[in-house]
């Protein structure tokens, strides 16, 4: 239930003309629109105008969600660790907080999610329509973008935080023994990347 809520939490912006911004809110389909003005100070975000909602695409985003995460998880035993481990969760957790950024961090959501989404938005709409599409085009390219950017962004998030880990189970602290173990093929590892990092600088430095 947590991992279903938490992949319908994000908001997916996919408007923003006439000083307002609109998010909708569903991962599967959209089932609610929310408006918001656009200050010059990006400081006030109320009054929040629900411009959209349906009962059943809410629903059924739940509904989805929930048979997906269930058939997956009966069926895959490696999907099931992976939908049961913390930091799966806490992917979705760091990315829904990135996205829904807009609230508490306009700065930030306008320059990295916003920005990432917008570049995206005009490749596909160049790529499908030309970049002169007609507006309902260019609406759809930006919700389309934003669902690619989440589904990117989580699985990107979570393979590296995956392959974090595995590396240093695999290469760095002690199979057995205290916490502060470690292997020393890990240690060399680490050595070489902090050496190359420091002669890096110190190259760039003298450059400059």
């Amino acid at each position: 239930m947590l991992l279903v809520v938490l992949l319908n939490a994000p908001l997916f912006c996919d408007g923003c003309d006439a000083g307002k911004y609109s998010f909708s809110v569903g991962t599967v389909v959209p089932y609610a629109q929310i408006t918001t003005p656009h200050t010059p100070d990006r400081q006030r975000f109320f009054p929040i105008e629900i411009t959209c909602w349906s009962s059943w695409r809410c629903l059924a985003n739940f509904l989805v969600i929930a048979s997906l995460i269930w058939l997956l998880t009966r069926h895959n035993r490696r999907i099931a660790r992976v939908a049961e481990s913390g930091q799966f969760t806490g992917t979705l957790i760091a990315v829904a907080v990135a996205f829904n950024s807009w609230w508490f961090l306009p700065e930030f959501w306008l320059n990295v999610v916003f920005m990432l989404q917008w570049h995206l938005s005009m490749y596909l709409l160049y790529l499908f329509q030309g970049i002169e599409g007609p507006s309902d085009a260019s609406r759809h390219s930006l919700l389309t973008s934003a669902w690619l950017l989440y589904a990117v962004c989580v699985v990107v998030l979570s393979a590296t935080l995956f392959g974090v880990n595995a590396f240093f189970r695999r290469y760095f602290f002690a199979a057995s023994g205290k916490w502060w173990q470690i292997q020393l093929g890990g240690l060399i590892i680490v050595v070489v990347v902090l050496g190359t990092l420091v002669g890096l600088v110190a190259r760039l430095l003298l450059h400059s």
